[in-house]
């Protein structure tokens, strides 16, 4: 008996953390393109990387260091968003990439929720039933649906450790022990794997609070196990960022998200804003309760809680704040590149306020401005997949068909970057052209050359967007050997007389290097 009744509130508690998740992926579950095929990150991106790595291990039987896919050909091992240093993606090895990544992202949400749930009780100090609520709005939260919609995998899972960061902080603070720095380096690590600018900017405020706490010992234990932890991962990537595009951020700054002015970014706390970058809505009944709870807070805790979160507010400003001429100096600023990255931050603060806020109301009024949070933050948070999903650019099937049939060696160049990248992963089929976060600098240069033209700001897209949207590219058929360029395809005829004309498909026109041969 004396189980049954330490066991049956937990359970509960996980049965009601399980129907939440559950109800978030309903639509998933019943219609898996509209997470799967809006032609994102994670279709441009995660979808070829996860198929690419298994399809080496499966049939090659090693783990491949160089991606071979896109951008005539890049290093895997050290881009911070590969799969490979995550074990649960070992997921990937035992079912099909969508369902995969359906399972996957499902467990890590459940996850996330039932850490939140545990961290609310200890470290919030709430009970259960606010505990529950503060983890339906973690789980709900806006922010987390817009991860979804835009496909930022890394970002959505380094989402769901949060909590056990959280916890793992606060105990090592607090009531140190050998599990407790297990945890915190596990849960920094997992989320330095996925999206290393969160992890540290996660880690950051926890050190202060350690410093604060003036608990030395337990924490450096736990900050040098997580270092040794992503220290594989962390060498390459430092050795490897010097020679990205990413370092072009510092000479020509560029951060996002662009505010029209400061009314835009107070609405959007409060409004669904469709903005991807600009997700940083908590709703209208969270945020009300929010700065109730606030209020209620003890002097010394609110001073606490409002210097960094002012700090944090100012960053996100980005174009509108006033101390940006400031900021634009510190380099890790420019290449965090997305000011929004620290709203989570924020976001938990927001979180614990809505709690305490609860935490003083009466019982009726708890459930009822809680439901009425829960369902706020749902319809916000659903809202992001109303968006329309944007047209991606696709060959007519007979090109794909003359591509697969050369068996020789080489690569193909679409001007226009008319094969998606999850196109390509399937057919294996290897691009000159390509998307992502990190293409290297010489090759960046070098194709600009190779295309007679020139580009110095950063891209995720190579050939940037803004080149072959609105120029006609007019490639050099001897540099593009050097890419091991076969075939070239355009929307125009093409100067250089290296180029030998196939056939016109439909609006494109197939061309052959003839200084492949």
């Amino acid at each position: 008996m004396y189980f049954w009744y330490k066991v049956l509130p937990h359970m509960s508690v996980f049965l009601i953390l399980l129907t939440v998740t559950t109800f978030v992926y309903l639509p998933f579950f019943a219609n898996p393109a509209l997470l799967l095929n809006r032609n994102n990150d994670l279709t441009e991106f995660f979808w070829p990387i996860f198929y690419y790595l298994k399809q080496n291990i499966l049939v090659n039987h090693q783990i491949p260091f160089w991606n071979n896919m896109f951008f005539a050909g890049t290093p895997l091992l050290p881009d911070p968003q590969n799969p490979i240093w995550y074990l649960p993606n070992a997921i990937f090895l035992f079912t099909d990439i969508n369902t995969g990544i359906i399972i996957s992202l499902f467990l890590h949400t459940l996850f996330g929720s039932i850490g939140m749930y545990i961290a609310s009780r200890k470290v919030f100090k709430f009970s259960s039933l606010i505990s529950l609520m503060v983890s339906g709005i973690f789980t709900l939260s806006p922010i987390y649906f817009s991860y979804l919609e835009a496909g930022h995998w890394g970002l959505a899972i380094s989402w769901t450790w949060m909590p056990y960061l959280l916890l793992s902080t606060y105990q090592l603070g607090n009531k140190p022990t050998p599990k407790n720095v297990f945890l915190f380096a596990i849960s920094a690590s997992s989320m330095y794997f996925n999206h290393v600018v969160t992890a540290l900017i996660a880690i950051a405020p926890a050190v202060v609070y350690w410093l604060y706490k003036k608990s030395i010992r337990y924490p450096t234990v736990a900050l040098l196990l997580a270092l040794v932890t992503i220290s594989p991962a962390l060498i390459l990537q430092l050795s490897w960022l010097p020679n990205t595009t990413r370092q072009i951020l510092l000479a020509y700054p560029e951060t996002f998200p662009i505010w029209r002015g400061k009314r835009e970014y107070i609405r959007t706390v409060f409004l669904f804003n469709p903005e991807t970058e600009k997700a940083i809505t908590f709703g209208i009944v969270p945020t009300i309760l929010a700065l109730y709870g606030f209020i209620k807070l003890k002097r010394k805790l609110k001073l606490f809680l409002i210097l960094p979160a002012i700090l944090l507010l100012l960053i996100v400003l980005n174009n509108v704040s006033p101390i940006l001429p400031l900021l634009l100096k510190i380099d890790f600023f420019v290449l965090m590149r997305v000011t929004t990255r620290v709203w989570f931050l924020i976001f938990f603060i927001l979180l614990f306020s809505f709690g305490y806020a609860l935490e003083k109301l009466n019982k009726y009024m708890t459930v009822a401005l809680g439901f009425l949070a829960l369902v706020e933050s749902t319809l916000i948070g659903y809202s992001y997949f109303v968006k329309p999903i944007s047209a991606r650019e696709n060959i007519p099937v007979v090109i794909y068909n003359i591509l697969e049939s050369d068996k020789t060696n080489f690569r193909v160049f679409c001007l226009s970057r008319c094969i998606p990248q999850k196109e390509a992963a399937l057919r294996n089929l290897h691009l000159v052209e390509g998307y992502g976060t990190l293409p290297e600098k010489n090759y960046f240069y070098v194709l600009g050359e190779a295309l007679n033209t020139r580009w110095d700001k950063y891209s995720l897209s190579v050939p940037p967007f803004e080149a072959y949207l609105y120029q006609k590219l007019q490639p050099n058929a001897k540099l593009l050997r050097a890419f091991n360029t076969k075939y070239v395809i355009s929307k125009y005829p093409l100067n250089d007389t290296n180029f030998v004309f196939w056939e016109k498909f439909d609006e494109y026109y197939l061309y052959l290097n003839k200084l492949w041969f």
